[in-house]
C-alpha cells in the first residue's frame, strides 16, 4: 500500500537522520512499488534514499542484494554503491509517524546517466534501435557472465524464478490462472498454459551455464547511459532463474507498445547480436526467450491485479490477448 506523499516525506526525514549525511535537499523522485528520493548533501554530493514496500523482501534478502551487488561492481559491471548507516547497516527499519507501521530504508549513491529508453524518444531510426540493444545485449551477457562465477557467502538469500517461482503453489507474483479479473472460461484457458509451461520448464537445463543470480528487470529504464558508462540500477527483483528471462525482460515491454512493437524483430535480433559477440555459441539460450516473453506476459497479470494502486488494471485484457497469441505461435494447447 502506497502511503501519502507528506507521510513518505516525514519518514524520509526521520530515516535519513540514522546516516551520517548532512542533507540539503529531500525530494520525492519517483513512486512506485518503492518510493525513492533524491538527497543532496551540503557538499553537492547526491545520494538516493528508497523506501521499500512491506512485504516483499526480508531483511536478509535485502542484505543479500547488497551482497550481490557488490559483487557485480568488483566484476566490471556499474551499479550503485550502498552507503551504510551510522550503525554500520545498509538498511534501517523505520516506523511511519502515527501507525503501528514500518518501513526497510536503504540509502546509495546516486546514479546518474539517461535512461536507454529516453535515446528511443524522438530516434527511431534501425541505426539507433540496433545499436540501443546490442548494447543491452551485451551489457546482459556480461552480467550473465559474472553470476557464472558468483559464489554466495552463507547466508545469502534471495527469491527464485524458477519452476516454482512461476508456476508453482507459492509463485513469486501470484497464480495467474487464479486471476480475479477474468471469467471462469479465461481462467481455465490460463491453467491448461500453466500446466504446458511446468512441463516445459522442467526440460529446461538447470546449470550455471544458464541459470543462476539475475536482474529480472532488466528493460531500457533501469540501464542508464552516463557516457561511455552503463548504470545497471533497481534489483529489486534480482533473484535466481534462467538467464534467458533477463533477456526476455529486456524486450518485452516493446510488445506493450503500438510504436516499437513494429520494430520487435529487429530488437530481438540486435540483442542477440549483441549477446552473442559476448557469449559466442549460446544460441541455446536466446532460443528460450520466446518461453519467457509468454511467462512474462502471465505473470506480469497477477502482479497488476494485486498492486492497484500502481493504476495498471486496464492493461489485464490486452495481456491476457497477448498472453494467447504468444502461446499460439508455441504451439500450446488451450
Amino acid at each position: 500500500m502506497l502511503l501519502p506523499t507528506e507521510s513518505l516525506e516525514q519518514l524520509a526525514k526521520k530515516a535519513l537522520a540514522l546516516w551520517s549525511i548532512d542533507a540539503e535537499l529531500i525530494e520525492l523522485f519517483s513512486q512506485s512499488e518503492n518510493t525513492v528520493f533524491k538527497i543532496k548533501d551540503r557538499a553537492g554530493k547526491d545520494y538516493a534514499l528508497r523506501v521499500h514496500r512491506p512485504g516483499y523482501h526480508t531483511r536478509a534478502e535485502l542484505e543479500s542484494e547488497q551482497q550481490w551487488t557488490e559483487f557485480l561492481s568488483k566484476s566490471g559491471i556499474a551499479v550503485p554503491t550502498a552507503v551504510k548507516s551510522k550503525d554500520g547497516r545498509y538498511y534501517e527499519m523505520v516506523s511511519v509517524a502515527g501507525t503501528e507501521e514500518t518501513r526497510q530504508i536503504g540509502v546509495v549513491d546516486w546514479v546518474g546517466g539517461v535512461p536507454l529508453s529516453d535515446l528511443l524518444q524522438d530516434d527511431l531510426s534501425e541505426t539507433r534501435i540496433r545499436g540501443t540493444f546490442r548494447t543491452l545485449g551485451s551489457l546482459m551477457a556480461n552480467f550473465h557472465l559474472a553470476s557464472i562465477s558468483w559464489k554466495p557467502k552463507r547466508g545469502f538469500v534471495r527469491h527464485s524464478w524458477d519452476i516454482e517461482g512461476f508456476v508453482g503453489e507459492k509463485p513469486f507474483w501470484g497464480k495467474f490462472w487464479e486471476l480475479g479479473a477474468s471469467d471462469k472460461e479465461t481462467r481455465k484457458r490460463l491453467a491448461a498454459i500453466k500446466n504446458q509451461i511446468q512441463n516445459l520448464l522442467s526440460h529446461l537445463p538447470q546449470n550455471t551455464n544458464c541459470f543462476g543470480m539475475i536482474h529480472a528487470d532488466m528493460h531500457l529504464n533501469n540501464v542508464l547511459k552516463d557516457g561511455d558508462r552503463l548504470n545497471v540500477i533497481d534489483f529489486d527483483d534480482a533473484g535466481y532463474g534462467w538467464h534467458a528471462y533477463d533477456l526476455a525482460v529486456g524486450i518485452y515491454n516493446l510488445l506493450l507498445n503500438p510504436t516499437l512493437r513494429a520494430h520487435f524483430e529487429l530488437v530481438r535480433s540486435a540483442m542477440a547480436e549483441g549477446y552473442l559477440e559476448v557469449r559466442p555459441k549460446s544460441e541455446y539460450i536466446l532460443a528460450m526467450v520466446p518461453l519467457f516473453l509468454l511467462i512474462r506476459s502471465l505473470v506480469t497479470l497477477k502482479w497488476i491485479e494485486d498492486r492497484p494502486e500502481v493504476g495498471h488494471s486496464d492493461m489485464i485484457p490486452k495481456l491476457i490477448e497477448l498472453a494467447f497469441d504468444q502461446a499460439r505461435v508455441l504451439s500450446l494447447e488451450f
